[in-house]
């Protein structure tokens, strides 16, 4: 499995995606697999490592990883030392394509190569009407989003990883319920987010202009890509399938795959304090 980190130093600035406190979020090239600084604490990007998945995925005390994931998942990037000045990744504009466009114009750099990474056997995830599964596989990824009752209806979506990512994944915005709205501000949610990062879906249309016809969809995939990363696995080396899946089932799916690895990905060290 080839590995890579980035040729040079990398930093974004922007609001957090629902604090929308400053954050100025500093990428450095790394040997080490994934792993989130903040206040001194470095947090490898290994689901064990999830303390939370209510909206977004947390890791240690960041929020917000999984946009970001999604983008190093499909720039084929293993290893990185990410620091950030807030506990939560900046929402840019709602996707995952401005750091694909960053990473990518940073440029990568070769790391000694790895074992691929190889399954026991398939793995599974249902809770009700929820399920994703994983197996090894070639990269072809279908994602299926439902809102019964709902004049979005059904939307699915199948691609091939990591090459359908950064034109028909990366750019696809986080989305919300109009409905939802006034709880989400209650609750003081999606502050980082404008008028254009955000797919607003209203009772009989989408409220504003829309990427795709089926953005909705496109974006639980780029979450789904991101949650599963935690693995190390990259997207290529697997087929997946998920139906209403979010980010509790993404990551309670990735840690079962971390399960079934005939040879585990290097661990990288724990979370440590300076």
């Amino acid at each position: 499995m080839n590995r890579n980190t980035l040729r040079a130093p990398l930093t974004l600035r922007g609001l957090g995606l629902h604090s929308g406190e400053p954050v100025t979020v500093t990428m450095r090239p790394g040997g080490d697999g994934i792993a989130f600084h903040y206040r001194g604490e470095r947090v490898p990007a290994v689901p064990a490592n999830v303390t939370g998945t209510s909206r977004c995925t947390r890791l240690g005390p960041v929020s917000t990883v999984e946009h970001l994931m999604s983008a190093l998942a499909c720039t084929q990037i293993t290893d990185l030392e990410i620091s950030v000045t807030a506990p939560e990744l900046p929402g840019l504009d709602g996707s995952a394509l401005p750091y694909v466009q960053a990473l990518l114009a940073t440029g990568l750099h070769p790391l000694a190569a790895a074992p691929a990474p190889r399954l026991r056997h398939p793995v599974r995830y249902t809770q009700g009407a929820t399920y994703v599964e994983a197996r090894a596989g070639t990269g072809r990824w279908t994602c299926v989003y439902h809102l019964e009752g709902h004049w979005l209806g059904v939307q699915s979506l199948t691609v091939r990883l990591p090459g359908d990512h950064p034109d028909h994944i990366a750019p696809a915005r986080t989305l919300v319920l109009a409905e939802e709205i006034p709880a989400a501000r209650a609750h003081r949610l999606g502050r980082g987010l404008g008028p254009d990062s955000v797919v607003v879906i209203g009772a009989q249309t989408y409220e504003g202009p829309v990427r795709f016809s089926d953005e909705p969809v496109r974006h639980k995939m780029l979450d789904l890509i991101g949650d599963l990363y935690l693995t190390g696995i990259p997207p290529a080396h697997l087929d997946v399938t998920a139906h209403r899946s979010g980010h509790q089932a993404n990551v309670r799916l990735a840690q079962a795959l971390t399960d079934a690895l005939v040879r585990p990905r290097r661990i990288p060290s724990p979370v440590r304090r300076r």
